[in-house]
């Protein structure tokens, strides 16, 4: 069972839900709670909310017994599934009694000989007269038999102790593959949960995938009728950057200013936005705009967001519907938000009955979503950016640069638009390299209406930097990259460079320093970036 502790620190935008979570516990103990389909996109935080509410119930109150399960598939028999089930129910309730965590956390295998001694040593004899039950019943070889019991166990010990029990199933969409005796003929062995929704004192949160829930509980099954829908939408815009800006900070990243439209790229998934914090940790510790783009770039093509979407792609699409189904994906990340069902097979030459096919093994994985009469894909940013790039490649077969150009081109350029005013200027590694760059400098500082001693000072640290220490060096091959910018009084001259080695000593900082208010040399996943920064009086602002 991954339980672990949170803090509240790194769970935000969240209280809401979780006080209505918390709720049904209090109206378990008073007999009125309601069962709850906890529904949402993958990755969205449904798992994250659910471990909030058991670690709050087990810690801080004493009056109802939290159960969390998720649904393993490695239990999928009906057999293995009871067994587990009732073992993970005994050992979590025993902890809570005796507020032990390290029952749960020791991981120990138990038998039902050595839960029925726990039962013993711990005074739970309604523990032991369970397990023996089931021993019973499973000597019997009755599957659905043993799963019924299994799953009104938690109302037995309602009734032998007299405490409600909150039943919390996380994946619970996985029990729909249980089987009996024979593996593949699977039934509807899961209705067995019809029999336990509906009593006030063991109330049942329910979540999954979003897709294959709704179909068991609202066309297989009548147990929609009886849950109430929790919806679980992305954080808020502020709440995303402020855990975006939590996890930098754990991981002793920094990014300046966020890009414009990299927050809102995420939706709101704290999934995305925490994979790709992960992903930023390995592309240094100082990234500029340009940098968080180049990891977001490589997220969404080879790194874990591209890999968990196309996992779940291939898991659900046959091999022979893989080509079409990518055109149809592709067709709905540039078309309109909803396209008529009736007319794809036309629009994209593809046979009615593979477009059927198509539809339903898409819309159960999750990455589309139908209508009456239309679908459209899934609202989410980073599977249309990720299909997108999967087709350019595999499709017409484009190189990387084109595919980046075509992904994230137009958001870069409203970076830039969106900047201080700034040059940039490409400059070869030749001889004679910094003499082009002082040449630049001096027309720009005459654009910016810099004071003629501070654009001196300026000119002489740059000449130094390229004659002693890039020379020193032994130069770079493909040139260097200047970005000249003034903001707030503050003019700045940062040069790229692709030696990922470059070596700035004491004495160059010393000399330098003389010249200019500060010297940065941060290493990144493209070579060495050094900044130089002038502090300028506000006796003149820049030319317009």
């Amino acid at each position: 069972m991954p339980l672990k502790t949170f803090t509240a620190k790194t769970f935000l935008g969240r209280n809401n839900e979780l006080e209505v979570l918390k709720g049904v516990a209090s109206e378990a103990l008073a007999g009125d709670a309601s069962d709850i389909f906890l529904s949402g996109r993958s990755g969205i935080g449904k798992t994250e909310l659910l471990r909030h509410v058991y670690n709050h119930l087990f810690w801080k109150h004493n009056y109802v017994i939290p159960f969390f399960y998720t649904v393993d598939t490695s239990h999928i028999s009906a057999r293995d599934f009871s067994k587990d089930y009732i073992s993970e129910f005994i050992i979590q309730s025993l902890a809570y009694l005796k507020k032990d965590h390290s029952l749960i956390d020791a991981a120990v295998y138990y038998s039902p000989e050595d839960l029925m001694q726990l039962a013993r040593d711990r005074g739970a004899g309604w523990a032991g007269e369970i397990m023996e039950s089931y021993m019973r019943i499973d000597a019997t070889g009755d599957p659905a038999g043993l799963l019924s019991y299994a799953v009104s166990v938690p109302y037995r010990c309602y009734l032998d102790t007299g405490v409600p029990v909150l039943v919390i199933l996380d994946d619970f969409h996985k029990v729909k593959e249980l089987y009996g005796l024979v593996p593949g003929d699977s039934g509807n062995l899961w209705l067995q949960f019809e029999r336990v929704v509906g009593s006030r004192y063991t109330p049942h949160i329910f979540s999954g995938s979003r897709p294959v829930l709704d179909r068991m509980f609202f066309e297989e099954s009548s147990l929609g009728e009886c849950l109430e829908l929790i919806n679980l939408h992305g954080l808020g815009r502020n709440e995303s950057a402020g855990f975006l800006k939590i996890l930098f900070e754990l991981y002793g990243l920094n990014a300046g200013e966020e890009p414009a439209g990299l927050i809102d790229t995420f939706g709101g998934n704290p999934f995305y936005i925490k994979s790709f914090a992960q992903a930023a940790r390995q592309a240094g510790r100082e990234l500029s705009g340009d940098d968080l783009w180049d990891v977001y770039f490589d997220e969404i093509t080879r790194g874990k967001l591209y890999r968990y979407w196309t996992t779940i792609l291939k898991s659900n699409i046959p091999y022979d519907l893989r080509a079409p189904a990518l055109n149809l994906l592709y067709h709905l990340c540039t078309g309109s938000a909803g396209i008529d069902i009736v007319k794809l097979p036309e629009s994209l030459s593809i046979e009615p009955d593979k477009i059927e096919r198509i539809i339903n093994v898409l819309y159960y994985s999750g990455a589309v979503e139908t209508g009456f009469s239309r679908m459209g894909l899934a609202d989410d940013r980073i599977l249309s950016d990720i299909i997108r790039a999967l087709y350019h490649r595999e499709i017409p077969g484009e190189p990387v640069d084109r595919i980046r150009a075509v992904i994230i081109g137009d958001r870069t350029e409203v970076l830039k638009k969106d900047r201080v005013p700034s040059f940039d200027i490409a400059i070869p590694s030749d001889p004679g390299s910094e003499l082009v760059a002082v040449k630049s400098l001096h027309q720009i500082a005459l654009h910016f209406n810099m004071p003629l001693d501070a654009a001196g000072h300026v000119q002489i640290a740059l000449i130094e930097l390229f004659t002693d220490v890039f020379a020193r060096n032994g130069g770079v091959s493909g040139g260097y990259r200047l970005e000249f910018k003034l903001e707030d009084d503050i003019f700045s001259i940062e040069i790229m460079t692709p030696s990922e080695n470059l070596a700035v000593t004491d004495d160059d900082r010393r000399y330098l320093r003389e010249y200019i208010d500060e010297l940065r040399v941060e290493r990144t996943r493209k070579g060495t970036r050094v900044t130089l920064l002038k502090n300028l009086s506000r006796k003149f602002a820049p030319a317009l």
